[in-house]
Order: structure tokens, then sequence, then C-alpha cells
């Protein structure tokens, strides 16, 4: 068993794709396309939970996107969020308009 920083458990992913390129501008249907697959991991993962402890499912899920908000990058964003379906976001704001996302949308 391997210690993470803290001395702690480390904690391994559970769910990865492989994209093959640095921008989600490359091919932006596959990459929410990899996302919809990484989610369903994720509910399945959930209900192995369910089935083995008897409790609603309370696994945690953390997605990182790229920090694109503007143009095709907004409607990646927009994607990733109506896929994942979140209960909280959390938004580090730019220094400039440019750098931020419009969440009244």
């Amino acid at each position: 068993e391997s210690e993470g920083r803290g001395g702690g458990d480390s904690m391994q992913h559970e769910a990865a794709c492989f994209f093959g390129d640095i921008t989600s501008k490359a091919d932006p249907d596959t990459y929410i396309q990899m996302a919809r697959q990484i989610m369903r991991r994720y509910y399945e993962l959930l209900e192995l939970e369910k089935q083995q402890y008897g409790n609603n499912g309370s696994l945690p899920l953390l997605v990182n996107t790229d920090g694109w908000v503007k143009g095709l990058g907004y409607e990646i964003l927009s994607a990733i969020i109506g896929v994942v379906n979140p209960g909280h976001i959390l938004q580090i704001m730019g220094n400039t308009k440019a750098k931020s996302f419009d969440m009244s949308s």
C-alpha cells in the first residue's frame, strides 16, 4: 500500500480516457462523448457501492475542465456541465471578463 504526501492512503482513479490532443478544440464531439463514458463508469461505481454497502452512494466526483470559456470553449463547457449535471460548480475567476464563464445562461 502506498502513501500519499500527507502520510495517508493515496487515491487511485477509477476511469480515464485518452483524448490524444492538448485541446478539446481538435474534436469537441469526441471530448464530450468521453465525458459521457466517464460518467457512465461513475454511475456503475455508484451502483456497486450501493449494493456493497447498502448506502445511497456517496462517491465523490471532481471534474476539472480546461478553463477555455469563450466561443467553442463555452459550448464544450456547457455540454460537459449538461453531461455531469453537477450539484456545485466552483469557478475560479480570471482577471478580465474574457477569462470568465458566464454562469447566467
